[in-house]
């Protein structure tokens, strides 16, 4: 009897430690979810990594996301970086009291869907605008070309809204692409100039400041240089109003994509900025300065987008002698060009040097001065092509032009070393190139 009370005892102690083992892991393994303040927050005190999946309209946009302990997701930042589908997120809000369904699931365990309220961005409009040779900004919050493509989108997708709300539409639109940043963007194309020379610009603006003036550049650093040159030189430059159309100035020798900028300077050195217009300078052939910039950044938060479309102003061109077969007094001289770019054309010289000529005039197989034109736009690079010029013993200096599609043009000469052997034997040279110029 007594071995059995203590064999009783035994298993009740047991099963206790069990379910206490047992309890304390489900504790441990605890998750809850809640929605505050647009953030999911998910809590949990397994040390298990877990899965999460966020649904947003049946749409998966979570990108293998595993959580552990606690995690907060910012919900609609979360949404503007991965839905890959906004319109249709604006057209089922604006049909929704602006509210679309988010679903939440982390593995088996919880399964919940959050109606989640997108206010639409306010329209807003910029208080300064300019006239003149330029690709004029506007917000983004107040881009005209939204309506016009959500309409587009809108009929294709035999979709019909009233007026207001179209404009919610277009409002949450706007809310799901809005960034961190005061965004400008232009939709018409941008010009490409040489110079301010000449040019001047209508400016409206409600901007208030003792000293006025008109600044193209690509950086805040550009700006910070100029208005110290401004005040160290007593406001040259400057006007006092803006009442009279007012000329822009920009950093010497800078070519590129430019800001027009209305910048305002007090008596005190403090200095605002506003943001009006888009240029190109493009004074060279080569270079890339900025080339592959989508935008430019200022203070106060300010990005200015560059358009997809902005034109090309930069290019590059390289050109060699890869080989000569010929006696000298002709010779197939081949020339191996790459170029990209606004690269327009280049051109090899043949100069009276370059051309073998006795008393009695130009030899027919060099009959004289020529200039042998690759355009780009009817060529791939890289491009091979033959010309047939006059080569001494000894270095030789071939002449060439690069031109680009604004008038910028770079001369000249490559240098090319050629050797022959005299001998009384006949010689017959053959050169399978192709593209011969005579």
């Amino acid at each position: 009897m007594e071995n059995k009370i203590k064999l009783f005892a035994v298993l009740f102690i047991a099963i206790l430690n069990f379910t206490a083992c047992f309890n304390n892991e489900r504790s441990k393994d605890s998750l809850s979810v809640t929605f505050r303040n647009d953030s999911i927050f998910i809590s949990t005190e397994s040390s298990k990594q877990q899965h999460l999946s966020i649904f947003v309209l049946n749409d998966n946009v979570s990108k293998d996301e595993s959580i552990q302990d606690k995690y907060v997701l910012d919900l609609l930042s979360y949404i503007k970086k991965n839905s890959s589908d906004k319109l249709s997120l604006a057209l089922y809000a604006t049909k929704h009291n602006n509210s679309i369904p988010v679903r939440v699931r982390v593995e088996e365990r919880i399964d919940t869907i959050i109606n989640f309220k997108v206010n639409p961005l306010l329209e807003t409009f910029s208080t300064a605008t300019i006239k003149g040779v330029c690709a004029p900004l506007v917000a983004s919050s107040s881009n005209p070309d939204d309506i016009t493509n959500i309409k587009r989108w809108l009929f294709r997708k035999n979709e019909h809204l009233s007026d207001s709300l179209l404009s919610n539409m277009v409002g949450i639109v706007r809310e799901l692409n809005r960034t961190s940043y005061s965004e400008y963007i232009t939709n018409v194309k941008i010009p490409v100039l040489k110079s301010f020379s000449g040019v001047q610009y209508s400016i409206t603006s409600d901007m208030k400041a003792d000293n006025y003036v008109l600044y193209a550049c690509s950086s805040q650093q550009e700006i910070k240089e100029f208005v110290e040159e401004i005040v160290s030189n007593d406001f040259e430059l400057t006007e006092a109003s803006i009442n009279r159309p007012l000329r822009c100035y920009r950093k010497t020798n800078s070519d590129g994509y430019k800001c027009i900028t209305l910048i305002g300077i007090n008596n005190d050195w403090s200095y605002q900025q506003q943001p009006l217009g888009l240029v190109a300078i493009d004074n060279t052939v080569f270079g890339n300065q900025g080339s592959n910039n989508s935008s430019m950044v200022f203070k106060n938060n300010i990005r200015v987008n560059l358009p997809s479309n902005k034109p090309t102003i930069f290019g590059d061109a390289n050109i060699r002698i890869t080989h000569s077969a010929g006696n000298g007094i002709a010779c197939n001289v081949t020339f191996l060009t790459t170029f990209s770019g606004d690269i327009k054309s280049i051109s090899i010289r043949r100069t009276r040097e370059l051309c073998y000529h006795d008393m009695l005039g130009y030899d027919r197989e060099t009959p004289g001065p020529k200039d042998f034109v690759v355009y780009t736009n009817k060529e791939s690079s890289p491009h091979t092509f033959n010309v047939k010029l006059h080569l001494e013993d000894g270095d030789n200096f071939v002449p060439y032009i690069i031109e680009d599609y604004h008038g910028n043009k770079h001369e000249g000469k490559i240098s090319y070393r050629a050797s022959f052997e005299r001998s009384n034997t006949p010689q017959i040279n053959i050169d399978n190139n192709i593209d011969i110029y005579n």
